[in-house]
């Protein structure tokens, strides 16, 4: 209850992305594998892009004027394979069993195991529909962001944890 506390907080300045080119850009990457549209807001309070419940990507206000397209279509579509594989659902699930069960060591590390294996995937589904290079680019930017930040999101994003985007 605290981090979703937490996370509305920073999140409550979020705003609609109707301008540019980037809703049409999700639009596209939507239609490709056939999801229903997902909202598009930004919000100055976070460092790394997360994809919120099953139609919402939040990305981070410098995302939209420090990235290039080619990075933000690869930063779009790794958002969108969290929300295509329903990863938000399944890691809040995760983090339900290791609070409930917090006696029991193993589920975090399974937390763990689910929300890295989950990034990686999502690496994956992304470079293959905008490229390597330009994903490599933009999670080298997302780092950049977060090691300025002091704060961070309580929850899965694009590069959450400083040590899995070194991997």
């Amino acid at each position: 209850v605290g981090r979703r506390l937490i996370l509305v907080g920073r999140l409550g300045d979020r705003r609609m992305v109707v301008e540019g080119e980037l809703p049409g850009v999700l639009h596209d990457l939507c239609r490709s594998v056939n999801v229903r549209p997902v909202r598009l807001t930004a919000s100055a309070t976070i460092s790394s892009p997360v994809a919120l419940g099953t139609r919402e990507i939040c990305l981070p206000s410098a995302a939209l004027v420090e990235l290039n397209p080619e990075q933000q279509r690869a930063m779009l579509a790794h958002e969108l394979a969290h929300i295509v594989r329903r990863d938000p659902q399944w890691l809040g699930l995760a983090c339900l069993v290791e609070r409930v069960f917090f006696f029991q060591p193993l589920n975090r590390m399974a937390r763990s195991g689910l929300q890295q294996s989950a990034e990686f995937m999502a690496d994956e589904w992304a470079a293959g529909r905008s490229g390597r290079v330009p994903l490599a680019r933009c999670l080298m930017k997302v780092a950049e962001w977060i090691q300025a930040s002091p704060l961070g999101v309580p929850v899965a994003g694009m590069a959450e944890q400083r040590s899995q985007l070194s991997s």
